[in-house]
């Protein structure tokens, strides 16, 4: 992905669109802005 170009990043979109509707979702991030993004995500604490 990091020596990829813009075209083919926007190649992938359908793809990723499909993907992400079908099979579950997992992201690393900011507590806050995880809850905060409206995507329906169920916020785990991994440490603590």
């Amino acid at each position: 992905m990091l020596a990829a170009t813009p075209g083919e990043l926007r190649s992938l979109g359908a793809d990723v669109t499909r993907i992400a509707a079908e099979s579950p979702t997992c992201v690393f991030g900011g507590r806050d802005v995880i809850a905060k993004s409206n995507a329906g995500f169920n916020v785990i604490d991994l440490m603590g």
